[in-house]
C-alpha cells in the first residue's frame, strides 16, 4: 500500500453526533425479551473487540432512548475507570438493538462523508492519541480516572486521505475478525485445561504416564477425604504442614511507601499475571521492617485481599518482598513450586479457598485459616507429571495470546504503518494458523 496525505482534525470535526447516558443502579442480567432495554458495562468496551453481551438492565423509566441507542458503525470510548481502562476504544461492527451507552463512555458517529469508522477507531487507538488521551486523564486516585466529552473532541486526529478509507477498512476488518477467532481458540483451550486439570487433580497419573482408572472402575485405587475422592498414594495435609516451618506462610508490606528505584521490588497483585516487568521499589529503610516475608525464586505466591486466589510462582533469579495483599508461601522440600502453584489454581482448590474468605466488599484470606487448608500432595515424580500435563495445554493458550497481541498492536500501531508504508500486514492461512 503506497503512503497516503495524512490530514489533521478535531474530533468533533468527523463526528455527526456523540452520546453519553446515564450509570443509575442496574439489574446485573441481560436483555429478556424485546420490550426491555439494557445499558452497557465498560467491559463491552475492550482493546480485544466489541462485545455487547456485556450490559444490565436498568431501571424502566431509562429504556427507550434512542438518542443514545448505539447503532452499527458507530466508536466508543471508555472515559471512567481505572486507568487502563480508560481511553478504550472500540468500533461496532454489528450490535443487536436497544443497547445504550452509559455515563461511563462516549459514543461517536461518524460521519460517512469524511471518515470510515474502523480508520476513526484506529486512529483513537494510535499511540500517539493514546498518550495525549493518558495525560490528561484527572481523578482523585488511579482507580477513579476520567475525562469530559469536551475534551475528547477537541482531541487532534491524523486521518488519512478519505478515498483510501475502504482499503484501510477492510484491513482492519481482517485483524478484528483473526482476533475475534484467535480468542475463540483460546477460550475452547482454557476450557480443555479446565478439564485436564479436573482430571489431573482427582485422579493424578500412573507410572505409565496416563490417568488413573475412574472411581467406579477401579474404587480400590481411591481414598475419601471430607468427601473428596483422590488417589490412596497421595498424602493429606494442610497448606501450613507443606511450608518450610523456618518460613511460615506471610503476607508483605502494608504500606510499600514511594517509589524508590534504588530499594527493593515488591510484588503486588496485578503481577501474578506473570508480569514482572513493573514493579514497585519500596526505600530498604521500609522494606527492612518485613524481612519475614522476603520472597526469592520458587516461592508460590497467593493473592490474599480483594482478588483472592490469584497465584504465581516467583520467577528465577527475584529477590524481594510482596505486598499485604499477597502472601508468601515456601513449599518443603519433597513439594514442587510449580505443582503447588497449578493445585491452588484448581477448581476444588479454589472452592477450598472461598471457603474461608472473610469480608463481604472487600474479601480477604486470614493466614491463620489458610495454614489450616486442606490439601493432597502426590510423591515429587506423580508431581512432576503433572506439570508438565498443564505446562503442555498452558503452552497452546500462551502462543495463541502471543498471536492475539501481535494482532492488537498491529491495529493500535496502524496509523503509525500508514506514514510509515508499512500498511500492509499479512494474515495466516487458516491451516497454518495453529498446530
Amino acid at each position: 500500500m503506497s503512503k497516503t496525505t495524512i490530514r489533521k482534525f478535531k474530533l468533533k470535526e468527523l463526528v455527526f453526533r456523540h452520546m453519553s447516558g446515564p450509570s443509575p443502579t442496574c439489574e446485573e442480567r441481560s436483555i429478556s425479551d424485546t420490550q426491555e432495554w439494557g445499558l452497557l458495562k465498560t467491559t463491552a468496551v475492550v482493546w480485544n473487540g466489541w462485545n455487547p453481551s456485556a450490559h444490565k438492565v436498568p431501571p424502566k423509566q431509562y429504556w427507550n432512548n434512542k438518542n443514545i441507542e448505539v447503532k452499527k458503525g458507530d466508536v466508543i470510548v471508555t472515559k471512567a475507570g481505572p486507568r487502563q481502562r480508560v481511553g478504550v476504544v472500540v468500533y461496532v461492527d454489528e450490535t443487536p438493538p436497544q443497547l445504550m451507552v452509559s455515563g461511563k463512555m462516549i459514543g461517536l458517529r461518524p460521519d460517512p462523508k469524511v471518515v470510515d469508522g474502523r480508520v476513526l477507531a484506529a486512529a483513537l487507538s494510535s499511540e500517539k492519541v493514546q498518550r495525549y488521551i493518558d495525560s490528561r486523564t484527572t481523578g482523585m486516585a488511579e482507580s477513579q480516572l476520567n475525562f469530559t466529552n469536551e475534551f475528547l473532541l477537541n482531541t487532534e486526529v491524523a486521518i488519512p486521505d478519505f478515498e483510501q478509507h475502504p482499503r484501510l477498512g477492510k484491513l482492519i476488518s481482517l485483524l478484528s475478525e483473526e482476533a475475534r477467532k484467535t480468542e475463540e481458540l483460546i477460550f475452547k483451550y482454557q476450557n480443555i485445561r479446565l478439564g485436564i486439570m479436573q482430571d489431573l487433580f482427582t485422579r493424578g497419573i500412573t507410572d505409565t504416564g496416563s490417568l488413573r482408572p475412574k472411581h467406579n472402575l477401579s474404587p480400590e485405587l481411591y481414598q475419601k477425604h471430607s468427601g473428596t475422592l483422590l488417589p490412596k498414594e497421595w498424602s493429606i495435609k494442610t497448606l501450613g504442614e507443606i511450608t518450610n516451618p523456618n518460613h511460615p506462610i506471610c503476607y508483605g508490606l502494608v504500606q510499600p511507601g514511594p517509589h524508590d528505584w534504588n530499594g527493593v521490588p515488591i510484588i503486588a497483585i496485578h503481577n501474578l499475571k506473570g508480569s514482572y516487568e513493573k514493579l514497585h521499589y519500596s526505600s530498604r529503610s521500609i522494606e527492612s521492617k518485613f524481612s519475614r516475608s522476603r520472597v526469592k525464586e520458587g516461592d508460590v505466591l497467593l493473592s490474599v485481599k480483594a482478588t483472592v486466589g490469584r497465584v504465581d510462582v516467583a520467577p528465577d533469579g527475584f529477590s524481594g518482598n510482596v505486598s499485604r495483599d499477597v502472601a508468601r508461601i515456601r513449599p518443603i522440600d519433597n513439594v514442587r513450586s510449580k505443582f503447588l502453584k497449578y493445585l491452588l489454581q484448581s477448581e476444588h482448590m479454589q472452592k477450598e479457598l472461598m471457603k474461608i474468605v472473610v469480608g463481604s466488599t472487600r474479601m480477604e484470606l486470614s493466614i491463620n485459616r489458610l495454614k489450616e487448608v486442606p490439601i493432597y500432595i502426590p510423591q515429587p515424580k506423580e508431581q512432576e507429571q503433572i506439570e508438565k500435563k498443564v505446562d503442555a495445554i498452558n503452552q497452546l493458550i500462551y502462543s495463541e495470546e502471543q498471536y492475539l497481541e501481535k494482532i492488537n498492536l498491529s491495529k493500535s500501531g496502524l496509523m503509525h504503518d500508514i506514514l510509515t508504508g508499512k500498511a500492509s500486514i499479512a494474515t495466516r492461512k487458516p491451516e497454518e494458523a495453529h498446530v
